[in-house]
């Protein structure tokens, strides 16, 4: 007797496969490359903000998506504990930043901490490896620290 994958009848395919809820972007190209002679989309895989609250206190947030890891976002605040330090070069640090880390499809939530550049929002979390970098040309990026491109 053959097996018979299709499911006749219950009027089921999976996502993936013809039909189905498959998952809509929802955000438009920012560009287009080449791929074996024809042109693809680009779509945006990280980006970042920085404001204010309400109460006047400062944040910075970012997502990123990755293959095998999913939509990661970040949000970075100040904490009682926060002070202020000045590097060698003259930059105002923020130290113990609190940063809450979600990823949106495992629904976990984690907290690590970070420095953030007072000016310019940029938030480190060296535990990661990881820069949120508001100020970026593109509209802000989630990287990891040291990558080039």
């Amino acid at each position: 007797m053959a097996f018979n994958n299709k499911k006749q009848g219950s009027g089921f395919t999976p996502a993936g496969q013809g039909g189905g809820t498959q998952k809509a972007r929802k955000s438009a190209p920012i560009g287009t490359k080449t791929v074996n002679g024809k042109e693809v989309p680009v779509y945006k895989k990280s980006g970042a903000k920085k404001g204010i609250t309400k109460n006047g206190g400062r944040y910075t947030s970012g997502w990123r998506a990755r293959k095998g890891f999913g939509l990661t976002s970040y949000f970075c605040a100040p904490t009682k504990n926060t002070t202020e330090v000045t590097s060698k070069v003259g930059k105002l640090w923020l130290t113990s930043i609190s940063v809450k880390i979600v990823n949106k499809d495992m629904s976990m939530s984690t907290l690590a901490w970070g420095l953030m550049e007072s000016s310019t929002g940029k938030v480190i979390i060296q535990d990661l490896g990881l820069v949120i970098n508001p100020n970026a040309p593109n509209g802000g990026v989630v990287a990891d620290i040291g990558r080039t491109s």
